[in-house]
């Protein structure tokens, strides 16, 4: 999946660039590969995101660490099995 979001700090280089801060995120708890997180035009940032197998249908959290600072709760996922 995509995910888009604003302020998550410096990159590389200009778009599209990687983000220079190690990314982690969460769904439903559990970790998912990230291909990309990186700038994709000014000011937003772009997650390619591979959704963990095997999680439960109904509403996952999504969480996403980067450089030791993590984004707010309240941010879901709707997983359909």
């Amino acid at each position: 999946i995509l995910l888009y979001g604003t302020g998550f700090g410096p990159t590389t280089q200009a778009t599209p660039a990687p983000l220079v801060n190690p990314v982690q995120i969460k769904i439903g708890g559990i970790a998912a590969t990230v291909a990309f997180a990186g700038l994709a035009g000014p000011g937003l940032y772009q997650f390619n995101v591979t959704v963990p197998p095997n999680l439960p249908t109904g509403d996952a959290p999504v969480l996403a660490t980067i450089g030791g600072l993590t984004t707010q709760t309240g941010v879901a996922l709707t997983i359909q099995q």
